[in-house]
């Protein structure tokens, strides 16, 4: 399985249909994305990040159909976001996990991610907050 850079939002919007069926998707024209491909080139994921500005990234969103599960793609899909976030010169990321997604919580962790409180919450009611130093 593959993680390529991507400026159609069309095949995101495809994809966040299937995964997130009743989410909203806010993706701006401006925000970093990338499609995951399986071995056969079908768009099985996709993974995104928003420049906050000149030295926080946010995560915003990381999904996967079904099938591709099991693979290891949500941990790498984070570390292709930290080596682009590096690259770039920033120096935080930011995110959020639900609290009810216990596997994303863990890939973060892994990913030396820490859990934080921030000022105010922006993410949905249900949440954990995640920061890196890059």
């Amino acid at each position: 399985m593959k993680i390529r850079r991507t400026n159609k939002i069309s095949e995101v919007k495809e994809l966040h249909k299937i995964i997130f069926p009743s989410d909203d998707l806010d993706i701006l024209e401006e925000d970093i994305l990338w499609i995951v491909k399986n071995d056969k080139n079908e768009n099985v994921g996709f993974c995104s990040l928003r420049i906050l500005d000149n030295e926080i990234v946010y995560f915003n969103w990381a999904g996967l159909i079904e099938e591709a599960w099991g693979y290891g793609l949500h941990k790498r899909m984070i570390k292709t976001r930290l080596r682009w976030a590096k690259k770039h010169n920033y120096k935080y990321a930011i995110t959020y996990a639900l609290i009810d997604n216990i596997q994303s919580s863990k890939n973060l962790l892994k990913a030396k991610f820490e859990l934080y409180i921030p000022d105010y919450e922006w993410g949905d009611e249900k949440c954990l907050y995640f920061r890196r130093k890059l």
